[in-house]
């Protein structure tokens, strides 16, 4: 990641879409359409106000970025949802992984991949960051 200023303004020649694209290359411009830079634009802007740089410090660009991660990923898995029939617009959830072959079946526990009380952050990997980054930022005493 490239030294940011804690104002969301880039101090390198990147914008902060490119910056994110560089730090997570699997929202890379290979498919512009699937995760546009409006839509990163946007969640920036919501993650912008949320979060609160006295609060996060250096760590304010990182939980941006995790927070811009969910929401695109979210928005990504309603828009396939959608292709298929699913106008809901719910989210299903995480799978309870039970796999059998034959006579054999095998369990898996999901606990240990989710957050406790974490809600939607749990339906990504990113929120799951997000989330346990942010509250381990929320534990800290505050400083000026």
């Amino acid at each position: 990641m490239s030294d940011w200023q804690q104002n969301g303004t880039p101090s390198t020649d990147l914008t902060w879409n490119d910056q994110f694209r560089a730090d997570f290359p699997e929202f890379g411009h290979t498919s512009p359409e699937t995760f546009t830079d409006e839509s990163i634009t946007f969640w920036y802007g919501v993650a912008d106000k949320l979060l609160n740089v006295v609060r996060w410090g250096d760590l304010l660009t990182i939980g941006q970025q995790l927070f811009v991660a969910h929401n695109i990923t979210l928005a990504y898995n309603n828009e396939q949802d959608f292709a298929l029939g699913d106008k809901s617009g719910m989210s299903a959830g995480l799978v309870a992984s039970n796999q059998s072959v034959g006579d054999v079946q095998v369990a898996y526990d999901l606990s240990i991949a989710t957050e406790q009380d974490g809600g939607e952050y749990n339906s990504t990997i990113y929120g799951r960051k997000y989330i346990r980054l942010a509250r381990m930022v929320g534990t800290g005493g505050y400083y000026v």
